[in-house]
């Protein structure tokens, strides 16, 4: 450490040695959770965001089948997780990796649109008067979340602390948001209500460790996660409402 007035600061050897130790960390913590695992089971573990997540779930059967020889741990959150550290075995992302020990494929692009509960009587020509829900600004973690804050804001009837509770509100009725196409347009009672947002359009990156993709089961998850993305592709750019 370099001592002064104001306190302690890592030297670059004691920065290196942090970043050893991190590793270390993340490697002890993968070996806990392997020999907690009933019959030590391999477990691999994504990372995705509350929408991603949604939409995973509701596929399941096609990411894990019954004589799989190992496990899902889903990690939904918002945060990005430390892939390199090995926090998660496969992360979904809306942006390209630069750390250079990532390997990433893109499997396709996000669409976004505003939605609201299909009996929720809207009208086109007033749509600066529409009652909206959204994120708290203090919880924005998204684009889309900060984009309403900074569009919508000074009409949110209601603001939330989290996407789910977002989502339950909308389907209620309690107002206009904007979600992603490959969830509004699945949701029954929900209808699209104007154009995609062209600005909030993203591309999507499935995102590992180099060394753990080559990973039996990390491996056979990346196929199928592809694999089921790109089936949807069409929902996923917003092209069947």
């Amino acid at each position: 450490f370099h001592r002064s007035a104001t306190g302690y600061q890592l030297t670059m050897d004691g920065e290196s040695l942090r970043e050893r130790v991190l590793v270390l960390d993340a490697v002890r913590m993968e070996l806990e959770q392997w020999l907690s695992a009933p019959e030590n089971r391999t477990v691999v573990r994504i990372s995705a965001g509350t929408w991603t997540s949604k939409f995973l779930i509701k596929h399941i059967t096609e990411l894990h089948e019954p004589d799989d020889k190992f496990g899902i741990v889903f990690v939904s959150t918002e945060q990005r997780l430390n892939i390199a550290q090995r926090e998660i075995d496969i992360g979904l992302r809306n942006s390209r990796p630069e750390e250079t020990n990532l390997a990433v494929r893109r499997i396709g692009e996000v669409a976004y649109a505003r939605y609201a509960a299909d009996n929720l009587v809207l009208d086109e020509n007033t749509s600066n008067q529409w009652s909206w829900v959204v994120i708290d600004p203090e919880c924005t973690t998204t684009r889309s979340a900060r984009w309403m804050v900074e569009h919508h804001l000074t009409q949110a009837a209601l603001r939330c602390t989290s996407p789910h509770t977002l989502f339950d509100l909308v389907q209620a009725g309690a107002g206009v948001t904007v979600l992603p196409c490959f969830v509004g347009d699945r949701t029954k009672n929900l209808k699209r209500v104007g154009p995609i947002i062209d600005e909030l359009t993203e591309q999507q990156w499935l995102v590992m460790h180099s060394d753990t993709r080559h990973q039996e089961a990390v491996r056979t998850v990346l196929d199928r996660l592809g694999s089921l993305i790109e089936e949807h592709a069409d929902l996923y750019r917003g092209d069947c409402p």
